[in-house]
């Protein structure tokens, strides 16, 4: 924590930086006060330190090169007061004797040199302030790209949402048109004929055609009509039948598969010493420790050392959605504590007892499930159980799970019973 005197400093500065660059600043003055930054030390935060501060990027970068400007111009303001005090010196120089002319000299040399740092910081200045405003236009040029992002996005759900009509309206369609071939299976009626003059006109559909008298051998027909022939006319094929609609055959029902059981994760003893320990990790870098998490499930932890000291570690989830999530773990005398950022004000007397804290509650709304798995060491599904030489391993289907404890009857991987999967090494 910092002094009142300290933070209204640092609020005043984030103020004048964020009148001078139009971008509100001043709401990051807690977020800085509360990590111990002050104006003064603002220039000497390293990048990691900077990462680990919930701060946009461009926020982030334009209070940096407000900082260093501060560094710069009290270095300015130093070299300036050196050089004038070398300037004084030369003058009281002048009037003694020409003995001290070689002394003269050299101090004219050094307020030369004084001059060219300060030229030197000038143009420093004027390139921060280059890079400042070239950020401001990047910054400019990203927002547009979010705003034409966010139009095509609205377009695309406005596509889905008329495909959706246009799918509903063409089931409705398609619901009519089997209610229509139902029907018509059912009443056994045919489609319409189109209707015939009168002179051929067709019968009716389950009737027989009138045939024309056949003449019989040694018949004579009446005065003035024609002889009949039995094969002057065809009689009209009858349409076919309409087949009967038989509705498709569903599918039977198959319920989902129950998900297996899997047993809470299992504390791990206090006094393993903390490189025995299945989650610690040493120095593995903050990349690889992400790179190991991503490919992992939600909750996958591991702990590792920070490289700003001795009694410094991480503690790197998986958190929902796969987002890595790291907590700084700090010694406070004799005790062991989240940082202040996320502190929840518990305290342990080891790592070891963090963890198993951890393993029941949460911490910023993020529980630990399973160490990240070692190379070459089994997934023990959460579990630090590592069973002795002939005791007993999961070999159900690939699973090389372990039981939470030498006389569970579960295996800390699938969830399945003892019974069904374990078997006695060799």
């Amino acid at each position: 924590m910092i002094t009142q005197v300290a933070r209204n400093e640092l609020t005043a500065w984030l103020a004048a930086v964020s009148e001078e660059s139009g971008v509100d600043l001043n709401q990051h003055a807690d977020k800085l006060a509360d990590q111990g930054l002050t104006k003064s030390v603002m220039y000497d935060v390293n990048d990691e330190e900077w990462g680990d501060i919930d701060i946009p990027l461009g926020h982030r970068i334009m209070i940096r090169i407000a900082a260093s400007e501060i560094y710069l111009k009290a270095e300015k303001a130093n070299l300036i007061d050196q050089a004038s005090r070398l300037t004084q010196s030369r003058d009281k120089l002048t009037t003694q004797s020409s003995v001290d002319r070689a002394q003269l000299d050299k101090i004219t040399a050094d307020v030369a040199a004084r001059e060219s740092d300060i030229s030197t910081a000038t143009s420093s200045v004027m390139q921060g302030q280059q890079n400042l405003q070239q950020k401001q236009s990047m910054q400019s040029a990203a927002d547009g790209n979010v705003s034409a992002a966010k139009s095509e996005i609205a377009q695309l759900m406005a596509d889905i949402e008329r495909a959706k009509t246009e799918k509903a309206d063409a089931l409705k369609r398609k619901e009519e048109a089997i209610m229509i071939a139902v029907q018509r299976g059912v009443s056994g009626g045919a489609p319409p004929v189109q209707q015939q003059p009168a002179a051929a006109a067709q019968p009716a559909y389950g009737q027989q055609q009138q045939q024309p008298p056949v003449q019989q051998y040694g018949q004579q027909p009446a005065y003035g009509q024609p002889a009949a022939s039995p094969y002057g006319q065809q009689s009209p094929a009858a349409p076919p039948a309409a087949a009967p609609y038989i509705p498709p055959t569903a599918a039977p029902y198959v319920p989902p598969a129950a998900a297996p059981y899997n047993p809470p994760p299992a504390a791990v003893p206090a006094s393993t010493p903390l490189e025995q320990q299945p989650w610690y990790f040493d120095t593995i870098s903050r990349e690889l420790c992400e790179s190991k998490l991503g490919s992992g499930l939600d909750g996958d932890y591991m702990i590792r050392k920070s490289s700003r000291g001795q009694n410094s570690f991480s503690l790197s989830v998986r958190a929902a959605g796969g987002a890595a999530k790291h907590f700084k773990v700090e010694k406070a005398g004799a005790v062991w504590k989240l940082a202040q950022k996320n502190s929840d004000g518990q305290t342990f007397g080891s790592i070891s007892d963090l963890v198993n804290f951890y393993l029941v509650n949460t911490a910023s709304g993020v529980r630990l499930g399973r160490p990240v798995p070692k190379p070459g060491a089994p997934d023990t599904g959460g579990s630090s159980f590592m069973p002795a030489p002939g005791g007993r391993a999961c070999w159900d289907g690939g699973c090389s799970g372990m039981p939470m404890a030498p006389d569970d009857r579960f295996c800390g991987g699938c969830g399945k019973q003892v019974h069904e999967i374990m078997k006695w090494a060799p």
